[in-house]
């Protein structure tokens, strides 16, 4: 008569409920892991004299103008345009919007806004909860004053790692190639905003008088 010993069984049902996650955890991991490289070879950061690094915004996206409402489409860029193009990405704060305002206005009053594009990106994440549904109202209503500007909510913040954007906001100017010719980054200084104006009216005509 032969006695089989019940023991043994035992790290095969351990086996049996165990194993089984194991591939799923290790797919997680290679998935995470796949994600974080493809977005670290995706992005680039801004350098002065080389071709502005390419950004991509899915969720969210432009805000295109429908009546009295709208949407949001894929944007990807720097748009392939044959003149001076200024992109600015600030974060939805109530003073990340405004950032660099006093620039764009100067230039909208002094400099012919037929040559050259302004395309604001606005990082939604920045907004706490509660506010991201105004910051998007007052996208909006910029996109229906500025109608030669292209808006873009980003709702996820993907253009902070796009650009690797540390200080979380910048204002680039290309030339007609899309290559870099100045930038700042992070809040400006009245130094910041007369040397970029200085570029830019280099390039461009004065506003035809009033």
């Amino acid at each position: 008569m032969t006695i089989k010993n019940s023991r043994k069984s035992a790290p095969a049902a351990t086996a049996a409920g165990v194993v089984p996650w194991a591939p799923l955890a290790v797919i997680w991991l290679l998935a995470g892991t796949l994600a974080a490289l493809q977005a670290q070879a995706t992005s680039a950061p801004v350098r002065l004299g080389a071709a502005l690094p390419p950004m991509e915004i899915s969720v969210g996206g432009q805000v295109i103008l429908e009546g009295d409402d709208y949407r949001t489409a894929p944007w990807s860029g720097p748009a392939a345009v044959p003149m001076v193009q200024v992109y600015q990405y600030v974060p939805g704060t109530r003073k990340g919007g405004s950032l660099y305002d006093p620039l764009t206005e100067r230039m909208q009053n002094e400099l012919d806004p037929t040559q050259f594009r302004i395309t604001a990106i606005v990082n939604v994440d920045a907004s706490s909860g509660f506010l991201k549904s105004f910051v998007r109202a007052k996208v909006v209503d910029k996109q229906r004053t500025f109608t030669l500007a292209t808006m873009v909510l980003d709702e996820d913040g993907a253009g902070l790692s796009a650009w690797q954007l540390e200080q979380e906001s910048a204002f680039i100017v290309t030339d007609e190639q899309g290559i870099v010719l100045d930038a700042i980054f992070g809040p400006p200084s009245q130094a910041d905003f007369a040397r970029v104006f200085t570029v830019l009216a280099e390039r461009l005509t004065p506003a035809a008088p009033n």
